[in-house]
């Protein structure tokens, strides 16, 4: 048996459409709460599962909310490819449950925002305030070889980032993304597609990066976004838009929408005939 693997942060598992539920039945509409119902009926209208219907394939979504650590996130498509012993059998089922199709949301690059030595360490970059805290908690608890290599690289890297966010975006996107195609070299020879989406713009300079056919654009009314988040923005498709409510995800209608360009890029990928039709 097969699935979608679906990989990202709070829009893959479809959080706030909950909101909706608990407008009709006058419920509180913040996150201070939210009930395993809740998490199921979000899940089950995420634009993950959606896809899913529409290939015919159960989904594992794998997701985090205000989050996120790019390396973990290709560690586990890349362990969700290796076959799964069953107990009691003398074999390797090959077939059990890997996937047939891997999505991959992307989030705002500063959200991973220092490399090193192939581990991603973080910062809080909502408030100033945050942003001190977490740095001297960073250094404070550190655990490296070399500490002061450490302290030096990343003020560099903070330098960099002060003097030229831009460019820093451009560029920690374009590493990101030649650890994709890396990602995307081994997926096609298992015979696995994949596809990628960004929910911010950081993305939009770089995707000539990209290996073809992996990257999707979500069309729209005669318009293509790099991004989710000026795709919902630009067509008020969010759920501020319809509940008035101090909250951008995106509402049902945009979860459809971005399912039905996945899929469309699905059917057009040189990939397809053989990863759906060949015969294992």
């Amino acid at each position: 048996m097969y699935k979608i693997l679906a990989v990202g942060t709070s829009f893959t598992h479809g959080l706030a459409l909950h909101f909706y539920k608990r407008k009709q039945v006058g419920l509180p509409l913040d996150f201070n709460t939210i009930t395993n119902d809740e998490l199921y009926f979000n899940y089950k209208h995420s634009y993950s599962s959606i896809l899913g219907k529409k290939l015919e394939l159960p989904t594992q979504i794998v997701s985090s909310s205000g989050s996120s650590n790019f390396f973990e996130g290709l560690d586990i498509i890349k362990k969700s490819i290796e076959p799964i012993y069953l107990k009691g059998d003398d074999k390797f089922d090959h077939n059990f449950f890997k996937p047939k199709v891997v999505i991959l949301q992307l989030t705002n690059v500063t959200r991973d925002f220092f490399i090193y030595e192939n581990k991603i360490y973080k910062l809080d970059f909502e408030t100033y305030d945050g942003f001190v805290k977490s740095k001297k908690e960073l250094i404070d608890n550190i655990d490296v070889v070399d500490k002061n290599d450490f302290i030096t690289k990343l003020e560099l890297e903070l330098e960099v980032f002060t003097l030229n966010e831009e460019t820093w975006r451009k560029n920690q996107s374009a590493y990101f993304i030649s650890k994709i195609n890396i990602l995307h070299k081994f997926l096609k020879s298992k015979g696995v597609i994949l596809k990628v989406i960004s929910y911010s713009d950081d993305y939009k300079e770089n995707l000539d990066k990209f290996d073809e056919n992996i990257f999707v654009k979500i069309e729209h009314n005669g318009i293509s976004f790099s991004n989710i988040f000026d795709f919902v923005t630009i067509n008020k498709l969010r759920v501020v838009d319809d509940l008035g409510i101090d909250d951008s995800h995106p509402n049902f209608e945009a979860h459809e929408i971005v399912a039905d360009n996945i899929y469309n890029s699905i059917l057009k990928d040189p990939g397809y005939y053989t990863t759906f039709h060949s015969i294992i």
